[in-house]
This record gives C-alpha cells, sequence and structure tokens, in this order.
C-alpha cells in the first residue's frame, strides 16, 4: 500500500506551508483504488483536526465518504491522540512538515491496528509534473 499525492494536493499543502505554518493541519479527500490511497485534495480544519467526533462523521458524510485520512504540518502528541482512534483505521496520515513539503516528500502513515491503533509507514508517491517540449 501507498499514498500518493496529485500535484493539486501538493501545492496545497505549499500554500498552507507558507499561509499557516506549523498552524495547518486537517483532512485528506480522495479514494482508493487497490493498495493505493489516492489524496487528491486537502482541506484546512480547524487545530486538533476537528471539534468532535460527531462533527467528523458529519463532515465525511458532506463530503460523500472522500476523508481518507488526516494530515499536519507539525503533529503534536496530544493532537495525533484524536486520529489513533478505531474509527480512523484504515486511513492515511501525512507528516506534511513545511520542510518535507517544499522538497515533495511528506511522510505518510497508515492508521493500523496490531493490539493499538498506531501509525505504520507507508511509501508517498508524488505525481510527476509533465514538462512539454516548446
Amino acid at each position: 500500500m501507498d499514498a500518493y499525492l496529485t500535484k493539486d494536493a501538493i501545492r496545497t499543502l505549499r500554500a498552507l506551508a507558507l499561509l499557516a505554518g506549523a498552524q495547518a493541519e486537517g483532512l485528506l479527500l480522495g479514494h482508493r483504488r487497490g493498495g493505493r490511497c489516492l489524496v487528491e485534495a486537502v482541506l484546512a480544519t480547524r487545530p486538533g483536526f476537528f471539534p468532535t467526533l460527531g462533527s467528523f462523521l458529519e463532515s465525511d458524510r458532506l463530503l460523500r465518504g472522500r476523508v481518507i485520512g488526516f494530515f499536519s504540518l507539525k503533529p503534536a502528541p496530544a493532537r495525533l491522540k484524536r486520529i489513533l482512534a478505531p474509527f480512523a483505521v484504515g486511513k492515511i496520515f501525512l507528516d506534511a512538515s513545511p520542510l518535507a513539503v517544499k522538497r515533495g516528500a511528506p511522510r505518510a502513515f497508515l492508521v493500523d491496528f496490531d493490539r493499538a491503533v498506531r501509525l505504520r509507514p507507508l511509501p508517498c508517491v508524488r505525481e510527476k509534473e509533465i514538462r512539454h517540449a516548446r
């Protein structure tokens, strides 16, 4: 399994790194195809990802089940506890620090369960920029 970031998702993460600095975090929108989690869009939220589990579930319903994970530009252990929960198992998490985003290489993890809910590293693949010859 891997996390595949589209150019639009990468651009949005870069813009958030410039505009919001380390405060930016939120939801990853996209879908799964085989063993790949396709991150098509990034939606910034309030700090802590969501105010309540109910608001997260309602947001996912409004977004037609397209929430495939979470991101943070500076994940704090206390905030990560919100997604290290049974409802998030199978979703992905991007540790997208501004330096990693600038280099285009956020770190991806699967929220997994093995006696406890924890983060398991995943490969992170970027959509390549296609340069057209003139």
